[in-house]
């Protein structure tokens, strides 16, 4: 089904052929995001015993899913955290993102239990109505098809009254790893450009429909509370250069295109990534992806 603008989302099994060829890149190269998010997620989901105890006993989680989980690199970082006896079950739909945590989670276990990985799309889980008291997910479901159905399939799966906590990509104008690439190549007449601020359909920026549309959709879902709020995750890169090495180095997608350009063009590109990425940090600007943190919970009744 087409979107307003009539752009095409991919299909689940065009997703899944993506992300098993991304499997490795995004264990070398992006766990560094992916471990503080879930870290952030993790704080919010109320998974520890507040003061002045439990409102009712059904509140204390005894089950935990997470959504794209990937290669696992970040869970693994953050297992420790799960309370005792907490049962952990983790998803992703493409396999050999499933094969890579399974062996990166191999031996590391939460306090009671093992954690159980199993293959399965966001908006298609396999599993019953309500058997689960914490949903997390980070950075995944605005890459899936239908970011409206995977909102509903996590309701679905919850109790009522558990703790929904998931992060998206956030303002695009705050997210200077990707989009400094694309303004260069812009202002310098590279056409083709496929850079973060040329998304190929709009579940990528969910958050361009604005805080309250966002949190509208989520709420129409099934859930209530709803808070958003946004960080930054970044690199750390100190200077121009060390974030141009970095960003063409990762690029997986935009490789073959370059390596097409003429060197000069090349040169010109990188000069002028490196001049943008140099003003940012002498601003104090973060060289990092912008992310929305929603946490919400589910409706006692849908």
């Amino acid at each position: 089904m087409a979107s307003e603008d009539g752009k095409v989302p991919p299909s689940l099994d065009s997703l899944k052929k993506k992300w098993n060829g991304m499997s490795e890149n995004y264990q070398s190269n992006y766990q560094i995001w992916a471990q503080p998010g879930l870290q952030l997620l993790f704080s919010n989901l109320a998974l520890n015993e507040p003061p002045g105890g439990w409102e009712k006993e059904t509140d204390r989680p005894k089950s935990i899913l997470e959504v794209g989980v990937g290669p696992g690199g970040a869970l693994a970082r953050v297992l420790n955290q799960v309370p005792c006896g907490c049962e952990y079950t983790a998803t992703d739909y493409a396999e050999e993102m499933v094969k890579l945590c399974r062996e990166t989670l191999d031996g590391i276990t939460p306090p009671g239990s093992a954690v159980n990985v199993v293959q399965a799309p966001a908006s298609k889980l396999p599993f019953e109505n309500g058997v689960f008291d914490r949903y997390v997910s980070n950075l995944c479901l605005m890459l899936i098809p239908d970011f409206d159905a995977g909102l509903r399939e996590a309701a679905r799966v919850l109790r009522p009254g558990a703790v929904m906590a998931f992060t998206l990509w956030g303002r695009r104008q705050r997210s200077h790893y990707f989009s400094i690439q694309s303004q260069a190549m812009k202002e310098l007449g590279i056409v083709n450009n496929a850079g973060f601020d040329q998304p190929t359909r709009d579940n990528y920026h969910v958050l361009d429909q604005g805080v309250e549309a966002t949190k509208a959709r989520v709420r129409n879902a099934g859930f209530d509370r709803v808070v958003l709020f946004f960080t930054n995750l970044s690199h750390g890169h100190l200077d121009g250069k060390q974030y141009v090495k970095h960003r063409l180095a990762t690029d997986q997608s935009g490789r073959t295109f370059r390596e097409a350009l003429p060197a000069a063009q090349l040169i010109a590109l990188e000069t002028l990534m490196v001049t943008k990425a140099d003003e940012l940090i002498a601003k104090g600007e973060p060289i990092g992806l912008d992310v929305a943190v929603i946490v919400c919970r589910r409706q006692m009744q849908l």
